[in-house]
This record gives structure tokens, sequence and C-alpha cells, in this order.
């Protein structure tokens, strides 16, 4: 076995596990073909149970059909299946991110497809260099600073530490034909020319600049874990109902924390931002009040809670004898009848289980979300209640009454729960059939 090849099965060792059934993206470009030539030769080393090479025709070069056809040989000689793709471009703007997005589209639907376990691609140590670079150009922080990484979720990049330099000198030892793109000689991309003009520069100021940047990327890569892992922990502790954050646990953090902690938070709820949305919604939470409109969506700092775009309640049929779980809230509304004298209830001053005369009810029983206008006439009140004002007076946050589950019989509202009863149907000696409505579970908020 070639003495580099040898050099490199630490690292492949390190990302593929034995019985492995991989996926080669084999462009027959220069580090694709290096990539599959030194696979092969390590392939029962590694305990590799299948290579399949996928080359992709983005449509975009005449010459690319050729190009596959040195990647389709290469696989021929070490007995690689080697299978070809076009896939179709919309002409619009941005045709080299679009290209990339549906490269990788056809990359996971084709690894589905043939069972297999992991995407090999064939980014080097020069790549990182330039993907650095270049997120530093445009303005990036320590996540994008680090580059690549060697495993994201099932794509693996087995030669991220080495040079394309070395791969050069290996592919004309071994006589390894290769072609070369035309389109990376044009300066009118930003990471061609930083390939060109900037990186010959910092290697001229130092020749291990390449090497140096990869390893920077692997302390970026671990710094950046540690803290995200750090956010993390201290986003689970300080989450409340409706995944808001506890404003008073961020205050008491680390400006650095808090800003990492924004991200995940506005990424799970799937928003898009700008670095100064962070500035933004870090003044809001020390402002203790207030409303933020990111990408369109409103944030809002309301009861010492910051709270993400608001959910809604779906109505909701609430027969005698059913549960509903009601996801936003995580508890569930139980009602049932009972066929009995009055039993003895005792009074429940959080208003989390009540009943009914059965036959003073309507049968048309709902659960749904609080109407502008809605009003109840509360249990041992005279007169009507505006909602609105029973969330007021019971400091509801906004957000939260926009899920809050109301039990109406018809238009009438009978019961919200851990709030009021409605004066309607109540118990006496006469009654028979009792109407029996609870939660199950905990409310998650504190009237």
């Amino acid at each position: 076995m070639n003495p580099f090849v040898h050099s490199q099965l630490p690292h492949f060792k390190a990302l593929i596990s034995s019985g492995a059934r991989l996926v080669v993206g084999s462009s027959g470009g220069s580090d694709s073909q290096a990539l599959l030539h030194i696979l092969a030769q390590l392939k029962n080393e590694l305990g590799i149970e299948t290579i399949i090479a996928l080359g992709i025709d983005h449509g975009l070069r005449p010459e690319a059909g050729q190009e596959l056809n040195l990647a389709a040989d290469l696989a021929s000689k070490h007995q690689i299946d080697f299978y070809r793709l076009n896939i179709q471009l919309d002409g619009k703007d941005n045709l080299l991110a679009q290209a990339r997005e549906k490269r990788y589209a056809a990359f996971q639907a084709f690894a589905q497809e043939h069972s297999a376990t992991a995407i090999l691609v064939a980014h080097t140590a020069t790549d990182q260099a330039e993907t650095m670079l270049m997120h530093l150009t445009r303005g990036t922080g320590l996540r994008g600073l680090g580059g690549m990484r060697p495993i994201n979720g099932n794509i693996l990049r087995p030669l991220l530490h080495l040079e394309r330099g070395q791969l050069m000198e290996y592919l004309h030892d071994e006589n390894i034909p290769y072609a070369s793109d035309p389109s990376n000689e044009s300066l009118e991309r930003t990471r061609t020319n930083l390939r060109h003009q900037a990186l010959p520069l910092f290697k001229e100021l130092n020749p291990q600049f390449e090497n140096h940047m990869w390893k920077l990327s692997q302390r970026l890569q671990a710094d950046e874990d540690f803290l995200h892992n750090l956010a993390l922990e201290h986003l689970t502790n300080a989450k409340g109902v409706l995944n808001s954050i506890q404003a008073r646990v961020l205050r008491d953090l680390a400006g650095p924390l808090r800003m990492r902690i924004y991200q995940l938070w506005l990424e799970e709820h799937k928003m898009h931002y700008r670095a100064e949305n962070l500035q933004e919604l870090d003044a809001l939470v020390e402002q203790g009040s207030g409303t933020l409109s990111i990408s369109g969506q409103d944030i809002s700092v309301d009861r010492d809670h910051l709270w993400g775009p608001g959910q809604s309640l779906k109505e909701h049929p609430f027969s005698p004898g059913s549960q509903i779980d009601l996801a936003p809230f995580n508890i569930a509304l139980k009602s049932l009848l009972m066929d009995k004298q009055r039993p003895d209830y005792p009074r429940d001053p959080e208003c989390l289980e009540v009943v009914f005369d059965a036959t003073q009810v309507s049968e048309n029983l709902s659960v749904g979300p609080w109407r502008r206008g809605d009003e109840i006439v509360p249990f041992g009140i005279s007169g009507h209640m505006k909602v609105s004002d029973l969330f007021t007076n019971c400091k509801i946050p906004k957000a939260l009454r926009q899920v809050w589950p109301i039990v109406r019989a018809g238009e009438e509202i009978l019961w919200i729960p851990g709030l009021k009863r409605a004066n309607t149907a109540p118990i006496t000696a006469k009654s028979v059939n009792i109407l029996k409505m609870q939660v199950v579970g905990e409310i998650p908020w504190q009237a």
C-alpha cells in the first residue's frame, strides 16, 4: 500500500465505522478522484461493506459529462458502482448556491434509496482556508469562522486535514487522471478570487498557512461546541410555557452567553435573524417589556418572560366521556357524566375541577380559544365580566391568552380552566345527572 494512503488510515478510521455503506461524491475533479482512489485502497482495512460513487451534472457546463467519465473510469478500475444524475436548476440568480443545495439534496435522496450510512465529499484544508476567509470577509461569528466540520450529520469530510497540493502530488505519483473545472479560474467568484489572490499571499507569508487554518478551525469548532452546549443548558433551565424564556434568568447571565441563547431560541422558532436583531432582543429583555419585530414576526417581553411568535388553539368538540389533549399547554381536559345523586365536592379554589347539572347544559360542548368580546357570568357573582378583563386581573400574558382553553356550551362560556367557572347549571339537591370536567396535568402558569 502506498505510504501516503496508509498514513491516512487513522483519519478515515476516526470518521468511518466498520460495516459502513458509503456514497462518494465523484465529479472527476482532482480532490474527488483522490478521495475515491484512497478510499478504494482502504476499504478492507476499514471494514467498509459497500462503496458507491455518485456523479452529478448540474447542466451548467457542456464538458461536465466528459469529466464524469473520468470518475466512472476510476470507479470501474476499483470495481466500484458508478451512478450519474442530472439535476435541473431554475435559471434564477445565485446558481452556485442553488446548485449546491440541489446537489446535497440529490446526495441525500440517493443515499436513502441505497441504504447508505454516510456520504463522503472531498473538501480539503485548502477549501477550509478559503471558506474561513470567505466567511470572515462577509461577516461571521465563531460558528461561521470555524468553517466546515469533518462530520456534519451523515456528511463526512475525511480529507479536510490535507492541502490540495498534497493531493495533487499523490495524483501525479499514481498517474491518476483528473479534470480541471475552468470556472474555478474565474475571479468573479469570491471563493476563486480568494484562491488565486489572497491565499497565495498568505502562503507566501507562511507556507504552512493552510495547515494552520485547519488546526485553527479545529480549535474554533471545539470552542463553539463548548459554548453551544453551555448556552443550551442555560436555555433549557430558563424555559417557560410555550417555549418562552424567563427574562430574569437571562439578565443574570453574561452578555455573550445571552447572545448564544437568543440564537438557539430563534432557531427553535425557525426564525431568520440578523446580528443586530440579537442586540435589539437583548435591549428588550433589559427593558422588561415591549415588542420587537424580527423577520415580520413579533417577539415580546411580558410578565418577565420572553415570548416567541403567537401560537393558536383550534376549536374542538368536547362530548361527555372524552379527553382532549391541548398541545400548547401540555395539559388535557377530561369530561364525564356521573349518573348518581349529588356527591360531596370540595371547593376547588384553583378551578381545575368543575361540576354542572348535566340536564341544564347544552349538548353542544366545545373547547377553543378566547374570542374578542367574550363574556362570562362567574359563579357566585352577579353580572357579566369580560374575559379580557379577567385575563388582565389574573395577570395572564398576552401570548397565553391566545391558547388558554375555554369550554363552551353553544356560544355560552361554561368554564375557563384554572380561572373561573360560570354561574350556569349549578348542582342542587334535585340534580341527578352530573357533568364533571377537570384538568389533567398542571396548568403551567400561576394566575
